[in-house]
């Protein structure tokens, strides 16, 4: 059984009069050594092939928690954990980092579990098992890679164009993004579902297509072993203009001047990117964002003076909304589109160099990328929009520009959630108090906290009596979002402690406490050393609340020392 120490001062009803006593609660739950059927364990946190931004230890590493539940009811287990490394190309065994290690030596509280880990660089499996002994009772796995994470911003040829061939390129176990599109939301990202960016697959939010991404993952794997995880928030046709007038809410419009641009709401292209930003960048960190964009700004003829001017406060806006002074920019010089060779000025060239100018600038304040104005010419579409195999060279320019250089972004931690068992068999679900936090959206299993779907706002949520799974999001005063780890209603029998409010930690009254055996199965000893003499009881209450053993009892006046309660 899992035991808790409490120590409280309890008053009478008429306290003014009676003399005060001090009693010490031993809340246990009850476990014992059940028939091995089908386990049930689950790793809510991180989600399944989740890559996270390396950026400690010189860049070279990321920490995490890894969380989750085990549902076994009336069993005493122990939790332990092995992490194998994976090659990031084809995901085999390559070493194992760390055999199986006990990180939890009794029965947790609920079930619930979490690990803070840290890795180096590279995809690794990592699995939780609950044991008795040698025994395995219950096992679950995650794929979590460390390693490069790059947020999509620009036009067409950073989105993906859908009326070019694509790539045939297959990639890597190691190059993942999130299998969600929806062009222009204005909300955030569904939780997220990572897989390979295979053929046909979107690259989340905006990505149409899978672009030149998985042949740019695929070459940072070969540079670097470790993995790469993409999350797009580019739109065609966009120019710079868009971008400013609509990163403060407010419209754009298309390159006509007659209407709304993108959607016919306000607020986008720079909305969805945000979004990505704020949700993505948040939850696995960045190297920063991955900036194509100037073909549009090439048949409006845009000065240098005015689209360096534009790209730095939209860069600026960028880094203030995500609270990251230091995010990344690698900005392309991008400009050809052979349908503008005769506009304005232009006088044959379908590339416009006062933006390459300005772009070139921008780049020397920020981080470099590639220059691909010669490269795949003539276009496939033949116009602007790389194809086939010109994807394959754009990814090569790409990663032959120093993009795993620069100040690395690292994700935010997975915040507390605890729970609490009422005496009336309700539940109580507390979010993480962190000053950092302002809002706290409840929801089922892996909703999105949008609409509907947050069943409560707040940080504690309580009186919960539904069987469900909850988890909440919390969100900063920026905008960036977290998410929790899961936990199943109700909780397996024989692991929650019941709550008693009156209670306080023993400590705050200069008393020390000491359990032994623990986990334990008949017998506890209770051991005392107390400053001085005291009245005391001291109880064994299992989850229903019901007293189960008495150690002292009436009250009585104690010294220091031991005392044994039959809990069996």
């Amino acid at each position: 059984m899992d035991l808790e120490l409490l120590f409280s001062e309890q008053h009478t009803l008429n306290d003014t009069i009676m003399k005060s006593f001090y009693w010490i609660a031993i809340v246990i739950a009850f476990m014992s050594i059940a028939h091995r059927g089908y386990a049930q364990m689950s790793i809510s946190y991180p989600m399944d092939r989740a890559v996270f931004q390396r950026c400690e230890w010189g860049g070279s590493r990321a920490s995490f928690y890894v969380a989750g539940q085990c549902m076994l009811g009336n069993q005493q287990y122990a939790l332990q954990m092995k992490i194998t490394e994976l090659f990031a190309t084809n995901g085999s065994t390559k070493s194992v980092y760390q055999d199986w290690t006990t990180f939890v030596s009794s029965t947790p509280f609920g079930g619930l579990f979490k690990r803070y880990v840290q890795l180096p660089g590279g995809l690794f499996n990592i699995e939780v098992r609950a044991a008795v002994g040698a025994v395995s009772y219950a096992t679950a796995n995650v794929r979590v890679g460390v390693g490069e994470v790059y947020l999509i911003a620009g036009q067409s040829n950073a989105q993906g164009a859908t009326n070019t061939s694509a790539l045939s390129q297959s990639p890597y176990e190691g190059v993942v993004s999130d299998l969600y599109f929806s062009d222009c939301s204005d909300e955030i990202p569904t939780y997220p579902s990572l897989m390979p960016i295979w053929y046909g697959y979107p690259i989340a939010t905006q990505g149409a297509t899978n672009w030149c991404y998985p042949k740019l993952g695929n070459n940072i794997v070969d540079q670097t072993g470790v993995p790469v995880a993409f999350f797009n928030g580019a739109q065609s046709g966009t120019h710079v203009g868009n971008w400013t007038e609509s990163m403060y809410g407010g419209g754009t419009l298309n390159l006509n001047n007659d209407t709304q641009f993108i959607c016919q709401k306000p607020g986008q292209p720079y909305t969805a990117f945000r979004n990505i930003m704020n949700f993505y960048g948040s939850l696995f960190g960045t190297r920063g964002v991955l900036w194509h964009q100037g073909e549009t700004d090439s048949q409006r003829s845009t000065t240098t003076a005015d689209y360096q001017t534009k790209l730095t406060d939209l860069i600026n806006k960028a880094r203030s909304d995500f609270g990251q002074p230091s995010l990344g920019w690698y900005v392309s010089k991008a400009t050809y589109d052979y349908a503008f060779r005769n506009f304005d000025g232009h006088n044959g060239d379908p590339t416009w160099q006062d933006v390459v100018t300005a772009q070139t600038s921008v780049a020397n304040a920020n981080r470099q990328g590639p220059s691909t104005d010669n490269v795949g010419i003539p276009r496939a579409d033949g116009r602007v929009h790389f194809g086939g195999t010109q994807l394959a060279d754009l990814a090569n320019a790409w990663s032959n520009s120093n993009i795993t250089i620069g100040t690395p972004i690292c994700a935010n931690q997975m915040p507390d959630l605890e729970v609490t068992k009422n005496p009336d068999g309700s539940y109580t679900l507390t979010g993480d108090s962190s000053p950092q936090y302002t809002s706290w959206m409840w929801v089922n299993d892996n909703n999105r906290p949008v609409g509907g779907n947050v069943i409560h706002n707040g940080r504690v949520y309580s009186n919960v009596t539904s069987s469900n799974s909850y988890r909440y999001y919390a969100k900063t005063a920026e905008g960036n979002y977290v998410v929790s780890q899961r936990v199943t209603l109700p909780l397996p029998a024989g692991t929650a402690r019941m709550a008693v409010s009156v209670l306080e930690k023993a400590e705050n009254y200069g008393s020390q406490l000491k359990l032994s055996p623990n986990p334990v199965v008949e017998q506890l000893i209770v051991e005392h050393t107390i400053p001085d003499d005291r009245d005391v009881q001291i109880d064994v209450v299992n989850q229903q609340g019901q007293r189960v053993g008495v150690a002292v009892g009436n009250k009585q006046r104690i010294s220091p020392g031991k005392y044994a309660v039959d809990v069996g």
